[in-house]
């Protein structure tokens, strides 16, 4: 997907993220954490192990309030604090030894 080409809406994705991300429990990753806006209907959010953090422009449109932004953009903060993408990579490549 390709990233919405609004600056102030990804600025304040980012804002947003970043605020939020100073709070975790694993504050700073290799890169820092991005946020960022894609294009597409289809409402999801996922995070990457190096903090990179995606929502759709389809869960935007279904989000009305912005404390529902903060606990979305929240939960995939701590799915990379927690280091839960790099556990199901592990436990993957485990499984695929056997």
């Amino acid at each position: 997907n390709k990233l919405v080409k609004n600056k102030k809406l990804q600025h304040y994705i980012n804002t947003l993220g970043t605020f939020l991300s100073l709070h975790s429990t694993r504050p700073e990753t290799f890169r820092g954490y991005r946020f960022a806006l894609v294009e597409g209907a289809t409402p999801f959010a996922l995070s990457t192990p190096d903090g990179t953090v995606f929502i759709s422009e389809g869960l935007l449109n279904i989000i009305y309030h912005e404390d529902e932004l903060a606990a979305v953009l929240a939960h995939e903060i701590a799915h990379v604090a927690l280091k839960h993408v790099e556990a199901s990579i592990k436990k993957a490549n485990q499984v695929s030894l056997l």
